[in-house]
């Protein structure tokens, strides 16, 4: 499953920060927007669809899957996204499949109320 250990396990393997609170402070100073796409990305303010605001998410990660790191002034890929970028985008990436997991189970099986615990969701307010 997804979760508080998947957090910890690809934020040390793309950053080499393991540690729960600091994973967490540096996704709330870093932008998602700078690493993920954005419907913005895609449509820019003329999105055929006027209910699908701009700056929902798109796909994580993708602005970094489409960059293709030749500028050698801009250096590695890891020197030009920043670590709060990055975990930002990553505490957005597990909540949001956290969150549909549990949307979608709760409704397969009639359930009206959903609580979350645990670690994940404390302190966490990506993860709220």
């Amino acid at each position: 499953m997804i979760g508080g250990g998947t957090l910890l396990g690809l934020s040390n393997l793309l950053t080499g920060i393991n540690d729960f609170d600091r994973i967490i402070e540096l996704a709330q100073s870093g932008s998602n927007s700078n690493v993920d796409m954005l419907v913005s990305d895609i449509y820019g303010d003329n999105s055929p669809f006027k209910e699908l605001a701009g700056d929902l998410l798109a796909s994580s990660f993708a602005k970094v899957a489409q960059d293709q790191g030749t500028d050698p002034a801009a250096g590695s890929l890891k020197q030009k996204y920043s670590e709060g970028d990055v975990l930002s985008s990553l505490v957005t990436m597990i909540s949001f499949n956290i969150g549909q997991l549990a949307y979608y189970t709760a409704k397969l099986h009639n359930i009206r109320t959903i609580y979350f615990v645990g670690s994940y969701v404390r302190s966490n307010v990506l993860g709220q």
